[in-house]
C-alpha cells in the first residue's frame, strides 16, 4: 500500500483497504506511513482517502513531523487544507517542538498556508512547550 500510495494509485490503495489487505495505521522501518509517504509526494487524492482512516496526530516520520508538518515543509496548500479538513491538529508539535504556525512561519514562502491556519477554527495552543 505504501508503493502504491507514494505512486498516487488512489484504486489500489482503496482495494487494498476494501480488501482488508492493507492497514492503514501500518509503518515501515522510518516510521511512515501510507499517509505520510502520500502527503510528501503530493498524492492529494490518496491523501483524502487515507486521512479520515488515520490517526493524523499518530502519523510520525523518522524525522518528528506528522503529516500536517510534512505538508507544510513541503509548502503545499491544498494538502494542508485537506489534512485541516480531516482533523489535523494544529497545535501537535513536531520533533523540533514546532507547531503548525511556527512551521508555516519558518517553511512556507508565503501566507497561504498560514491563513489557511488561522481560518481552521482551531484554538492556537500558546502556553504549548517542549
Amino acid at each position: 500500500m505504501m508503493w502504491a500510495a507514494q505512486k498516487g494509485y488512489l484504486e489500489i490503495v482503496k482495494q487494498l483497504v476494501e480488501i482488508g489487505k492493507a492497514d492503514v495505521l501500518a509503518s515501515d522501518k522510518t516510521s511512515d506511513t501510507a499517509l505520510t509517504i502520500a502527503t510528501w509526494h503530493g498524492n492529494e487524492s490518496v491523501v483524502e482517502y487515507l486521512a479520515p482512516l488515520s490517526k493524523l496526530s499518530d502519523c510520525e516520520t523518522e524525522e518528528g513531523m506528522d503529516a500536517l508538518h510534512l505538508a507544510i515543509a513541503k509548502d503545499n496548500p491544498s494538502m494542508v487544507s485537506i489534512l485541516l479538513q480531516a482533523g489535523a491538529s494544529i497545535n501537535t508539535l513536531d520533533k523540533r517542538d514546532h507547531t503548525a504556525l511556527l512551521a508555516a512561519s519558518v517553511h512556507t514562502s508565503g501566507s497561504a498556508i498560514l491563513t489557511l491556519l488561522f481560518e481552521s477554527k482551531q484554538a492556537f495552543d500558546v502556553n504549548i512547550s517542549g
